[in-house]
């Protein structure tokens, strides 16, 4: 019998064979003494004929077919098929080409990218910061009723996707648990402890974790396998499946570096995470060679390629390279993971790395040298041209190639590569003079295109509030009703510093690329400006910073690039940002872990009932505004608890927690005024600020006039403003 451990974590019930447990009853089978015959029939017996009451005794499904015992063989597969990873004539699977990136209302164009990767899967979390508000996405969702996927599935045919290609997925290593997640279908639901025992996905397509073992495949995911999980779908395109040799298996989405088990079990739904156990990794080194000579690794040579080679290493292991000449050639150095001319070359086997050694014949004069290079004592060398551009043979230098290389009051235009003066803030849409009026500018950090950069402005802001389903800053109240008190700019930033932040989900996202938070004054200081908002299309936690003191703003820092929401949310994103900019809104939603911070400012929090009470108690009835906390039985409160998760992916809070819970600036002590707004959840079209928050915001504007006619357009001109005639 297999270990009980083995079979809570993957599911599989392992009986012995009827064979196996006769011999477990210590019964033995007689020994003939050779004289014993058998009698024969003298064929008078006839069966009695059916009187047609007899009913065939049915199965009661216990049975279950063993997989040990005398006589059990498991089929095995012959392991003559290996599919090419590398080498002559290999061709990896490429796109059609059909693929079109998603876009949302009239006119949108999505803005230039800014050193980050778009994968269209990726799910980023970040940390909050101190005095930031932020969104935030969890990763698991509890499962409903439970479904037998194992008697759903159906195996593809051998012409239909899901047996060649894909089966040889670039992950075969070991997997260490991270979660062991089950749920009821009554809603219950806990963790259960996780294994220390490692799974291990092999090379020849067969799988182990302890005794357990079988073959794996990987396929493409279905919207049946969506249902067939409980989870909605959020990204993954293919998934594993763990075969076992009884005809069981076992499935889940793959997410980069981990993958996901979800099977049903005693009428509960499991999910375990598998995330790489990457001190058990090995990743491939892939070493190339361009010219006459050889590569070796020293001091172990266990890489000695006269033209390629393909050699695995363990996890940060550290692999050194030495490049040899033939006669009458020399070194000029590596690409790749190694990019000095350095005859030793020192990799660190983090991921699977490329390294190409570059070998040059003897000259006589550039003629014989590539293009970028030089005859340089009778070798080819590669000329350096840090700032400019190498052809035929010469090195033709940049204008510039930073603000340093120009002179005072100009920029280095990185398009062109020349010095261009600096630009001071472009109108948008102004309304008046700043005076009297609330200030926007928005800076484009990474943006190098003004189109671009008002395309994005224009479209979340939603000036004309034509929007569908109130997606922008200005068509929603109480900014609609406000919208002649705004003036709004935009400036570039092309150069605009980011940083880098480990991200809370590896698997899908290595490192986030976040904006700077003071840099954007060097952009602004032309600017009338009372709120600033970074645009930035590289992906990370928008967040914002409150007011400092009267009818000023603070400060938004808004990531264009949100894998998790859809580009139709953005708009509701940066208003969400902009309430806590303008109007000061705290969060009303609760946060796993989150810090206690004070709320004695804040229109839309409270810490007490008496608090509660003098901050909105005469709103109270008006279109269900009240007083809602996540702790039960707090006298003159109303306890709520979400009835669903907020983001239906993989993953919730530990604590069973959920971010529209009772509660707000992420406590669910706290006391918010309504159940769901705009400052709760964003990832709806149903959400409006509710009464209190529009009551604190108008009161914000009040210190601008009120003016009545069109917005005056801005047209043409570098800073200035257009203020069309009343008359």
């Amino acid at each position: 019998m297999k270990s009980p451990l083995i079979m809570g974590i993957l599911g599989i019930l392992v009986l012995a064979g009827l064979s196996a447990a006769v011999n477990e009853s210590g019964w033995v089978s007689p020994q003939s003494d050779g004289g014993w015959v058998s009698p024969t029939s003298d064929n008078s017996y006839t069966p009695p004929k059916s009187d047609n009451n007899y009913v065939a005794p049915k199965s009661d499904n216990s049975y279950v077919a063993p997989k040990a015992g005398p006589g059990y063989q498991a089929v095995k597969s012959d392991s003559n098929y290996t599919s090419p990873t590398a080498g002559p004539g290999f061709a990896g699977v490429k796109s059609d080409g059909n693929y079109t990136s998603p876009t949302a209302g009239e006119g949108y164009v999505k803005p230039d990218t800014f050193n980050v990767s778009e994968n269209g899967t990726q799910s980023v979390t970040l940390t909050p910061k101190n005095e930031t508000q932020v969104e935030v996405v969890p990763p698991i969702v509890p499962p409903t009723e439970p479904v037998n996927h194992s008697k759903e599935y159906q195996e593809p045919k051998k012409d239909e996707p899901g047996n060649d290609p894909l089966n040889k997925w670039p992950f075969a290593g070991k997997y260490r648990m991270i979660t062991f997640f089950r749920s009821y279908p009554d809603g219950n639901w806990n963790y259960e402890n996780v294994s220390g025992m490692l799974l291990n996905i092999k090379d020849n397509q067969e799988w182990e974790y302890g005794e357990q073992k079988g073959a794996w495949a990987v396929y493409p995911i279905e919207d049946v396998d969506w249902q067939r999980w409980q989870v909605k779908s959020y990204g993954p395109k293919t998934k594993i499946r763990l075969n076992d040799p009884d005809g069981s298996f076992m499935e889940g989405p793959l997410e980069g570096k981990g993958l996901w088990i979800i099977y049903d079990e005693a009428g509960s739904n499991v999910q375990i995470r598998f995330d790489r156990a990457l001190a058990e990794w090995e990743f491939p080194l892939t070493v190339k060679k361009i010219g006459a000579g050889s590569v070796v690794s020293s001091p172990e040579k266990t890489i000695k390629c006269g033209s390629a080679c393909i050699k695995k290493f363990r996890h940060n292991t550290l692999v050194m390279l030495v490049a040899l000449p033939d006669d009458d050639w020399t070194f000029s150095g590596w690409e790749g993971a190694c990019t000095s001319q350095d005859s030793v070359c020192r990799v660190k086997m983090e991921e699977a790395k490329t390294v190409t050694a570059r070998f040059e014949g003897a000259c006589t004069d550039n003629s014989q040298c590539p293009l970028d290079q030089a005859c340089v004592g009778g070798t080819c060398v590669q000329i350096d041209c840090a700032c400019g551009s190498v052809n035929n043979h010469v090195c033709t230098a940049y204008e510039c190639c930073s603000d340093t290389d120009c002179g005072e009051g100009k920029t280095c235009n990185l398009d062109i590569r020349a010095c261009v003066t600096q630009s001071a803030c472009q109108p948008v849409v102004i309304n008046g003079d700043s005076a009297q009026k609330h200030d926007i500018v928005f800076v484009g950090a990474g943006f190098k295109s003004y189109e671009n950069l008002e395309k994005g402005i224009r479209l979340l802001m939603d000036f004309d509030s034509t929007s569908q389903s109130k997606l922008g800053f200005f068509s929603l109240t109480p900014f609609k009703e406000n919208k002649q008190k705004f003036n709004t700019w935009m400036v570039l930033a092309p150069k605009y510093p980011h940083y880098e932040e480990p991200s809370p989900m590896p698997q899908i996202v290595e490192k986030l690329l976040v904006p700077d938070e003071s840099a954007y004054q060097a952009s602004v200081q032309s600017c009338e400006r009372d709120t600033v908002v970074v645009f930035s299309p590289a992906i990370f936690r928008s967040w914002a910073y409150f007011p400092t003191a009267g009818p000023s703003g603070g400060s938004v820092f808004m990531s264009l690039n949100n894998p998790i929401q859809g580009p139709e949310f953005l708009g509701r994103i940066l208003t969400h940002e902009l309430a806590h900019a303008i109007g000061r809104l705290g969060d009303e939603y609760i946060e796993y872990g989150g810090a206690d911070r004070p709320v004695d400012d804040l229109p839309n929090c409270a810490s007490t009932l008496e608090q509660a009470q003098a901050k909105w108690g005469d709103l109270v009835g008006i279109r269900e505004v009240g007083f809602y906390t996540g702790i039960q039985d707090v006298p003159g409160t109303t306890y709520y608890k979400s009835p669903a998760p907020t983001f239906p992916q993989v993953g919730f809070f530990p604590d069973g927690s959920d971010f529209e819970d009772g509660g707000c600036e992420f406590l669910h002590k706290n006391i918010r005024p309504m159940i769901s707004t705009i400052m709760t959840n964003t990832n709806t079209l149903d959400n409006d600020f509710g009464p209190v928050n529009e009551r604190a915001i108008n009161e914000k504007l009040e210190v601008y006039p009120s003016q009545d006619g069109p917005a005056i357009e801005a047209q043409g001109g570098r800073g200035r403003r257009f203020v069309e005639d009343a008359g």
